[in-house]
């Protein structure tokens, strides 16, 4: 859950408090001045029956039952046809309305639900702040626990009138999301828009397995190599990789999407993804409690951090275009082997705003997803010894002596491939998925969805279910092999879903798995990777294997060192020298 400080708790308190008591004193209101009136009614009607003669007073009696058979029937059809709260003098309702009548006939009639449908399941929300006081970390495991009691798909309430259908069920998430087109991505709070269907089409032509091996894969396996040599650098000493993965990845993305990469772009660009992950986190807060930013400093604090990252992320999009602008007229033209050189050739025509959207899609998808799962790579095969001597040995088979993997060999590196997939499936990046809102009202197996609510699905739920994944909590890469030790194709029983699924799945899927393959197959190829030793104990020093909580947004592992040691049966000067 968003990290809430004493004043913002304060703050939902007392303004959950002055809710609660206005509502009571609304309705006491209404209740004392309708029986004012009825009393008033009944004393004018006393008089006026004594001043009238017996035959009048039947008469009178005969009216008054015909006028308020007239009368009931009006407030039905005023419930049937009134969305809106309000307050009406009946003592029964239609199907679809929620009443509590007293003594008094007065009844409290709710919003009405479409006909033959059912509201989704769900916790009890109070007022204002909905059900955010139940929510705690870790978020999946919470979610988890709720779906045991309301099934596998119910609805949280995030305050400020915002829902959130939680979907905790492959089958569910599979038959809502992947096939069904009205479940579109929400746009970043920083203003990262989602891609239209047409780009979509164009980005997918870009990302192409053909266009990534033959364009991308050659840059990737450039800067692994430079990768390597900061290893190689630092051989046999305790070191936090996570600084130089963080220039490496940032670049070598930069320089697939743009076909060049400056150093100062790569400084600015990872001190906005540093302060935009940090605000993502607290994403339900800035966006669900609004109503706090009169009387919440530290609301109003993160809005104008909001206001400020966004305004960063308009400024790196502008110079991005700019550099590529300024190259394309250059004599040394931009790299035609970059993703922005694809979009332009079958962008027609070409809208600036769209192409500057696309392309930041990319880079910081791109940059973001591979550089969290990077991090689980390394401490994981530091843990698993036998994982990397097999991949060593594969690579042995495969690779030339004394050389780096070419693009044509990560073709026959199956079980190194695999434990990629196998990587992302155990440690995926993120605990959910990207959220999606519901363009218009839908019905799932008679529950009610409505317009404007987000929907997610916990990708560890999916990622650990025993229906799809045989002993789920198992590292184990031979899941993604046949029988022959060849990497499945397409396996249905075993898929990934941390960059979604469907029409509007992640475009870089395929990119950040063959990004990650190969610094593992360059690292592997001169290294044997070896966890920090606990001094007191002798022992490997244990770490938090679960993560690190982060809300609705990035699963990563807590900070650790590790140890790259040097392979005795290779010649590390010899392999840089025949590759550089």
């Amino acid at each position: 859950m968003p990290e809430i400080t004493a004043t913002v708790l304060l703050s939902f308190l007392m303004t959950g408090f002055t809710y609660v008591l206005f509502t009571y004193v609304f309705v006491h209101f209404l209740i004392v001045n309708g029986d004012n009136q009825k009393r008033k009614n009944v004393q004018h009607n006393n008089k006026h029956h004594k001043s009238k003669n017996n035959q009048k007073s039947i008469s009178n009696v005969s009216n008054q039952k015909s006028n308020n058979h007239h009368h009931q029937n009006s407030n039905k059809k005023l419930i049937m046809n009134n969305k809106k709260l309000f307050y009406t003098p009946v003592s029964s309702v239609t199907n679809n309305t929620i009443t509590r009548s007293n003594n008094n006939n007065v009844s409290v009639v709710f919003s009405t639900l479409p006909k033959g449908t059912k509201p989704l399941p769900g916790p009890t929300p109070i007022p204002v702040i909905g059900n955010l006081h139940q929510l705690s970390d870790p978020l999946h495991m919470t979610f988890n626990q709720m779906a045991l009691k309301f099934g596998p798909i119910f609805k949280i309430n995030l305050g400020n009138n915002k829902v959130l259908v939680v979907l905790n069920d492959y089958k569910v998430a599979n038959e809502l999301l992947d096939q069904n087109e009205i479940y579109q991505p929400c746009d970043s709070i920083l203003g990262v828009k989602s891609i239209s269907p047409s780009m979509r089409t164009i980005a997918q032509q870009a990302l192409s397995p053909k266009i990534i091996e033959s364009n991308y894969l050659p840059i990737i396996c450039k800067e692994s190599i430079n990768l390597a040599r900061h290893f190689y650098k630092n051989a046999g000493i305790l070191i936090n990789p996570v600084d130089e993965l963080t220039r490496s990845i940032s670049k070598t993305f930069s320089l697939i999407t743009f076909g060049h990469s400056a150093e100062k772009f790569s400084l600015d660009f990872m001190e906005f993804l540093e302060s935009a992950n940090a605000l993502e986190q607290k994403e339900i807060q800035i966006e669900s409690l609004q109503f706090l930013r009169k009387i919440s400093s530290t609301q109003q604090t993160l809005e104008n951090k909001v206001h400020l990252s966004k305004s960063k992320y308009a400024e790196i999009s502008k110079q991005l275009v700019d550099n590529l602008k300024k190259q394309a007229t250059a004599t040394n033209v931009t790299s035609d082997k970059c993703f922005t050189a694809e979009i332009l050739k079958s962008m027609k025509p070409k809208n600036e705003k769209e192409f500057i959207n696309l392309s930041s899609n990319l880079l910081f998808d791109g940059i973001e997803n591979t550089l969290a799962e990077l991090k689980w790579v390394f401490v994981l095969l530091s843990y698993a010894p036998q994982v990397q001597h097999k991949i060593m040995q594969e690579l042995s088979r495969v690779v030339e002596k004394g050389k780096f993997p070419n693009v044509k060999d990560y073709a026959n590196l199956h079980y190194l491939r695999a434990t990629v997939k196998e990587i992302m499936r155990f440690r995926p990046v993120g605990f959910f998925s990207q959220p999606h809102i519901v363009t218009k009202n839908d019905v799932y197996q008679g529950y009610h969805i409505p317009q404007n609510a987000n929907v997610i699905f916990n990708t560890n739920t999916l990622h650990f279910n025993q229906a799809l994944f045989e002993r789920a909590k198992r590292f184990s890469p031979e899941r993604y092999l046949d029988e022959q030790g060849r990497l499945k194709q397409n396996p249905k029983s075993a898929e990934i879903w941390m960059f979604g699924k469907g029409p509007n799945a992640s475009i870089s899927e395929y990119l950040t798995e063959i990004t990650l393959s190969a610094i593992v197959a360059h690292t592997l190829s001169l290294f044997i990777i070896t966890p920090e030793i606990d001094e007191t104990t002798g022992d490997e020093k244990e770490i938090n294997m679960e993560g690190v909580s982060n809300g609705f947004k990035l699963n990563t592992p807590p900070n650790y060192s590790v140890i790259f040691e040097l392979r005795k049966d290779v010649d590390h000067e010899k392999v840089f020298k025949e590759n550089y």
